[in-house]
């Protein structure tokens, strides 16, 4: 063990403690990369641009905020600049934790909701036999008919 006076280290330490600043130092060009800087004006802009879509997912990679509230506060914000109305886009977080940026006065939004929760969201076990049940009768009455 090399003989080391308080506040001094070894090379090898300092490679150590360098390399693990150099990692750091390169996490944060990362990190800002993944910034949602522009994105808000973005993705309102993709929303109200398409006059067929009433909802977007938004990627966590740039809306991974930790609380709804803070995304939400964003768009908001965004949203203001913008002098665009905030109540008509906000942000939706479903049950299983992915978000949505909506347009509650597109026409559809209803129909485009439960669409995205078709494709995107497992049904619980009970929910698709009922529905199975369901279309069986009904496809027996009509053959008896």
């Amino acid at each position: 063990m090399p003989d080391t006076t308080p506040g001094e280290m070894g090379a090898d330490e300092v490679q150590e403690y360098l390399a693990s600043l150099r990692t750091r130092f390169h996490n944060a060009r990362e990190r800002k990369q993944k910034r949602p800087r522009g994105q808000y004006k973005r993705f309102l802009d993709m929303l109200r641009s398409n006059t067929k879509i009433a909802l977007l997912p938004l990627p966590k990679e740039y809306f991974g905020h930790t609380t709804l509230a803070s995304c939400q506060t964003s768009f908001d914000q965004n949203a203001e600049k913008l002098e665009i109305n905030p109540r008509q886009y906000s942000v939706y977080e479903h049950v299983d934790k992915q978000r949505l940026l909506v347009n509650w006065e597109h026409p559809d939004v209803d129909a485009q909701f439960d669409a995205w929760v078709l494709a995107n969201t497992p049904l619980p076990k009970n929910v698709v036999a009922a529905a199975t049940r369901e279309a069986d009768a009904i496809t027996k009455n009509k053959i008896a008919a």
